[in-house]
């Protein structure tokens, strides 16, 4: 059974990392080439890389049995919000108030907000086990 656990998290944050990747791709060329705000930046990049992230999670780390991709996109949406908020003060903090360079001012946000407790979101709040699962588990 804990293998289970490791499982999911493992998978869940191989798939974070392929998102940031490209999170932070699209939010370097907003910034580097682009030369947009700081909060511009950080926000088009995660907004692309955390659609990508919610369907490769929902596909691949939890398996989500529920077809009503509705309610768990809500979910999704709210606490993403949430996270995209926080992020985008830190980063632009970060970046505009201590002038740490995009990339690394970037790299802490992430680390800050999409790590241990993205993790602890997405198995509770955003992809719970049904009642049936915990059931089975047992």
């Amino acid at each position: 059974m804990r293998r289970c656990g490791v499982r999911w998290a493992s998978k869940s944050l191989l798939i974070g990392a392929l998102a940031t990747a490209i999170d932070l791709g699209i939010g370097t060329f907003c910034a580097v080439v682009l030369h947009l705000p700081t909060r511009v930046c950080t926000a088009a990049g995660l907004c692309v890389g955390a659609t990508l992230n919610f369907l490769a999670q929902r596909r691949f780390a939890f398996s989500d049995g529920d077809t009503r991709l509705g309610h768990t996109f809500v979910r999704w949406a709210l606490v993403t919000a949430a996270q995209i908020a926080v992020h985008g003060q830190l980063v632009t903090m970060l970046r505009d108030g201590l002038h740490v360079p995009y990339v690394p001012a970037k790299m802490l946000g992430d680390l800050v907000v999409f790590t241990l407790l993205q993790l602890v979101l997405l198995r509770y709040v955003v992809f719970p086990k049904r009642k049936d699962e915990v059931a089975t588990s047992r």
